[in-house]
C-alpha cells in the first residue's frame, strides 16, 4: 500500500523543510538589516504612535501563556529528539546521550510534546470560546471579521507579495498592516500545520511504535 507514494512524501518533507529554513533565514537576516538601517526613523514613529495611543497590542495574556508553553515544549522536544537522532555522533553520545540515557530522553521528549499539546489546547479553547460567543451574539460573519488571523487569511498572498517587494528593495515604503504582518500570519499557520503533523505522528508512534505507516510517521515527525 505504501510502496509507491512513501518516497514521494519523504522527498516532499525534505524539500519543504529546506525551503522553509531558507525562507526563514533570508527573511530574518534581511529584515534585521533593514531594521538596523531604519531604526532611528522607526523609533520616532513608535514614540509618536505611543503618545497618541495608536499602538496595537498584538498579544494578550492568553497568547503569551500559550506561546511560552509551546516554546518550552518545542525546546525540550527538539533537544531530546535530536540528541536521540544524532546519538551515533561521538560528541553527542559522549557529552549528552550517555549521561542522560535513552529512557530519560524519550520520557522528556514525550513531556515536551505534552507541553506543546497543552499550550495549543489552551490557545484553541480560549479563542474558540470567544468565537462561539461572538457568533452567538453578532452572527458567524461578524465572528470571522473580529479575528485578525482569520480576517486577513484571504489577503495573505497579496500581503506577502507586497512585503517581499519591500524586502527585496522593489518597493520604497514598508507596507502598512492593521495588526499582523503577512510573515507573522505565514509563521502562525505554518507552525500550526507543522504542530499538527508532529503531534499526530508522535501520537501514532507512542501508540503503535516507530514503524507506524511503514516508518512514514517517523520520517514526517523528524522533518516537521
Amino acid at each position: 500500500l505504501w510502496v509507491w507514494w512513501t518516497p514521494l512524501v519523504k522527498v516532499f518533507f525534505a524539500v519543504a523543510a529546506l525551503a522553509l529554513i531558507a525562507l526563514g533565514v533570508f527573511t530574518s537576516v534581511r529584515y534585521l538589516m533593514l531594521e538596523l538601517r531604519e531604526v532611528g526613523k522607526w523609533r520616532s514613529e513608535w514614540k509618536a504612535a505611543a503618545k497618541t495611543g495608536a499602538l496595537v497590542r498584538r498579544l494578550s495574556g492568553v497568547d503569551v501563556a500559550s506561546h511560552l508553553l509551546v516554546l518550552l515544549g518545542y525546546v525540550l522536544a527538539a533537544f531530546t529528539g535530536f540528541t536521540m537522532y544524532f546519538a551515533d555522533n561521538a560528541y553527542v553520545y559522549g557529552y549528552l546521550y550517555s549521561h542522560i540515557g535513552r529512557d530519560a530522553l524519550a520520557n522528556l521528549h514525550v513531556v515536551g510534546g505534552l507541553l506543546i499539546g497543552v499550550g495549543v489546547a489552551f490557545f484553541l479553547s480560549h479563542y474558540l470560546t470567544l468565537f462561539a460567543l461572538r457568533a452567538k451574539s453578532a452572527g458567524l460573519r461578524a465572528a470571522f471579521r473580529s479575528f485578525y488571523r482569520l480576517r486577513l487569511l484571504p489577503e495573505l498572498p497579496r500581503g506577502l507579495r507586497e512585503y517581499y517587494s519591500w524586502l527585496l528593495g522593489r518597493r520604497a515604503e514598508h507596507p502598512e498592516y492593521s495588526k499582523y504582518m503577512p510573515t507573522q500570519l505565514l509563521a502562525f499557520y505554518s507552525i500550526g500545520a507543522l504542530t499538527l503533523i508532529i503531534g499526530a505522528t508522535g501520537l501514532m508512534m507512542v501508540l503503535w511504535g516507530m514503524q507506524s505507516l511503514d516508518g512514514l510517521a517517523w520520517w514526517a515527525h523528524v522533518y516537521a
